[in-house]
């Protein structure tokens, strides 16, 4: 197992960076209401990553990788490659827990990682699901579990939330974004199903320092505000291509791959004119969104920045 209590290389100017890395598109689930990106994964073998990974490390110091996909685990020699990665950067995943977690509990130490299990009711069944979040949690790894609101989907929930929480894990309400019958989410829940959402999650399923997803009304306008998305944040897509945050419009900061990518040297306005993330890293909010981000080490480097 891989222990590494002290996080390398921090004192490197912005002392953390945080990378999504939407690494394919692959998933063994083809859930209703999950719409692929139309972007093609580029496959590269785990010696090449490393050599990117290294020279970002160089650069940038030890990182933290939250992997989403797709079902990261479907890559190939995901294994492998992790394991190499939690050598020098922190690491999270969003997964639907469909493999065998056994190979990550014996490779990864849990001061290096962190899980957030995707719940997806057409195609998992709870209890397999659940008894894999309970050993990652009691190996002690920091977990929660995650359950889009869709709509055929909201009538379950509650009992779900239930068990979780009993057993002490932080359960997890997303927004279903997409079409249903005709009507556009998440704007458009009905007051049926906003009944259900405020009634199972009660006020963290509306954030108020993002977007308030009941309604049309209330949009998240942070356009011209210095953020530090770019320069302590990127965003990585299954292309290798890199982008400075989820928003539409945000910059291309280049390829990971082919050597064109480079942070932000310093926060610049935001440029969306609906910022979608309810943990964007504006200045001088440092103390909100780093609660957000990373494995706990990661956090306590809030004094760096306030």
């Amino acid at each position: 197992m891989i222990k590494n209590s002290v996080l390398p290389r921090d004192s490197i100017p912005p002392y953390c960076v945080f990378f999504s890395w939407y690494i394919n598109n692959e998933c063994d689930y083809k859930c209703t209401y999950c719409k692929p990106q139309n972007i093609k994964t580029v496959f590269v073998d785990v010696k090449e990553w490393m050599d990117v990974w290294d020279g970002i490390y160089q650069k940038y110091g030890s990182c933290n990788l939250h992997f989403s996909g797709g079902e990261p685990f479907m890559y190939p020699k995901f294994m492998d490659l992790i394991t190499a990665l939690a050598k020098r950067h922190t690491l999270e995943f969003s997964t639907n827990l469909s493999t065998d977690i056994r190979p990550f509990m014996d490779a990864i130490g849990t001061d290096r990682a962190r899980v957030g299990g995707s719940f997806h009711p057409e195609f998992a069944d709870f209890a397999v699901f659940f008894k894999k979040i309970i050993q990652l949690r009691k190996k002690g790894f920091e977990v929660w579990i995650n359950y889009v609101a869709w709509p055929p989907a909201l009538n379950g929930m509650a009992e779900y939330r239930k068990i979780v929480e009993e057993a002490g894990v932080r359960f997890s309400i997303l927004p279903f974004n997409g079409d249903y019958q005709g009507r556009s989410y998440p704007q458009n829940y009905t007051e049926y199903e906003r009944d259900i959402l405020m009634e199972v999650g009660g006020l963290d399923v509306v954030n108020k320092d993002t977007i308030d997803w009941r309604t049309d009304e209330k949009k998240n306008s942070v356009k011209g505000r210095l953020c530090r998305m770019g320069q302590m944040y990127a965003r990585i897509y299954p292309d290798a291509e890199v982008y400075r945050c989820c928003g539409n419009g945000s910059s291309r900061l280049g390829n990971i791959l082919d050597g064109s990518f480079k942070l932000l040297e310093e926060p610049l306005l935001c440029e969306c004119d609906n910022c979608p993330c309810h943990k964007c890293m504006l200045v001088d909010k440092e103390k909100h969104w780093l609660t957000f981000w990373g494995i706990p080490e990661r956090r306590n480097l809030i004094g760096k920045l306030t």
